[in-house]
């Protein structure tokens, strides 16, 4: 994918929220979402493949301990930089796997100014899992 809409997902243990979380960012308007694995959660990126397999667009990089947290947000770093030398996207989100955007309308593309903006802020739903909370009652 060359340009469009790519939402970075990072991801230290999942608790069940990978799967909504990704499929939040599908429904307003991301067109490619990776899945960063990272510290121990890195060990099941095999795992995370397999699940995302059938999702489409969506793809995993393990992200191992030793790094400097400063690295995994540079976008020409040793971890975002080839992904966006790769997808080129136009835009791009970075977000915590229990970080859910809301977007006013329901999708970006119904944003006003989208085209002419080199900066979105958006609202997000923070998502702590409460107890007897079921992965239904998420979104």
């Amino acid at each position: 994918m060359l340009g469009g809409k790519l939402a970075i997902v990072c991801v230290r243990e999942d608790d069940g929220l990978l799967a909504p979380c990704i499929a939040n960012l599908r429904a307003i308007g991301f067109d490619h979402v990776l899945v960063a694995c990272i510290e121990a959660f890195a060990d099941k990126l095999s795992e995370v493949q397999a699940s995302i397999a059938i999702m489409g667009n969506v793809s995993a990089i393990a992200v191992r301990p030793p790094f400097e947290e400063a690295s995994l947000l540079d976008l020409s770093g040793p971890y975002l930089g080839p992904v966006i030398e790769r997808h080129r996207p136009e835009w791009l989100l970075l977000v915590d796997v229990d970080e859910f955007p809301v977007v006013r309308g329901g999708n970006l593309s119904g944003l006003q100014g989208l085209a002419e903006a080199d900066l979105l802020k958006i609202k997000r739903y923070n998502f702590a899992r409460r107890r007897g909370e079921t992965d239904a009652e998420i979104l």
